[in-house]
């Protein structure tokens, strides 16, 4: 991967859980029935899995399993409960004439007690890629590179509509189908709630929000402690930007921090792939 996990984030206590059997079935809380199958990731806190409801032959969808005293899980689904129900997505689809909106819809999840470990799971649409990979194959050009940032935009517009700010906005968080272009925001342990029933949070730092997220890309308002909000994610978006369009010129290096100013804290720059 070309970005590292802010050290922050990776040293938090959180542990995996053990691996599930393929043939695993969980329930949900629909008393539907999750075929497990085989392991298809890893991400910072949990394992995701290929799942197929009981009865089909293909595994359409991915699951999600942690621990049940893993925060980022919990955070995670009820973010996907309260604002990516299908109503609500398609709603907001047609009220800004969208036939395509970067969030991914809400299936299934439940809390489990599974060989004695209590667990979470959540089941979500199986993606084919990510934005990561199109970058580091060299397959998006410049003009593509800036599709996908206003696809990422018009992502967050809906997820600030519903009072949410995501604080994790990278490469490897943007998921894909065919289109390379039409990217969905995934990973939604680090979201935050900055308003409920119309009232703000109150704005001040906090230790425990210092440099959240993934640390060449955090926002100035993430470096002192104040918690996620919506300037704070147009701010990861701009970083993320300069950095995808200095990769996308032909020989850059696939690097971490390529295009990043603060990427070169020793020895002589870079020189830039831009000029004015």
């Amino acid at each position: 991967m070309s970005v590292r996990e802010c050290s922050a984030v990776k040293t938090t206590a959180y542990s995996l859980a053990q691996p599930v059997e393929t043939g695993t079935v969980l329930q949900d809380s629909l008393k539907r029935k999750w075929v497990i199958g085989n392991a298809i990731g890893q991400g910072g806190f949990g394992r995701i899995y290929e799942v197929k409801l009981e009865g089909e032959k293909a595994y359409h969808y991915a699951a999600k399993i942690e621990p049940q005293e893993n925060g980022p899980l919990f955070t995670e689904m009820h973010f996907y409960m309260r604002a990516c129900s299908e109503n609500a997505i398609n709603s907001w689809k047609s009220s800004h004439s969208l036939k395509y909106l970067g969030i991914p819809r809400y299936i299934s999840s439940r809390s489990i007690n599974l060989n004695k470990t209590a667990l979470r799971f959540l089941v979500m649409d199986r993606f084919s890629g990510d934005f990561e990979s199109t970058l580091k194959n060299r397959e998006i050009s410049a003009s593509g590179i800036l599709e996908v940032s206003a696809n990422v935009l018009s992502a967050l517009e809906y997820m600030h509509s519903r009072d949410y700010a995501h604080a994790d906005i990278k490469a490897s968080n943007l998921l894909h189908l065919s289109s390379k272009q039409e990217v969905y925001l995934a990973d939604f342990g680090l979201v935050h709630l900055f308003r409920s029933k119309g009232v703000h949070t109150v704005e001040k730092p906090d230790p425990k929000f210092r440099h959240n997220g993934t640390i060449e890309f955090c926002s100035r308002d993430a470096h002192t402690g104040l918690p996620p909000s919506r300037r704070g994610d147009l701010e990861i978006l701009l970083f993320n930007l300069i950095h995808w369009l200095a990769r996308s010129h032909l020989n850059a290096p696939q690097l971490h921090s390529t295009g990043l100013p603060w990427g070169y804290p020793q020895g002589r720059p870079v020189e830039s792939h831009f000029r004015p």
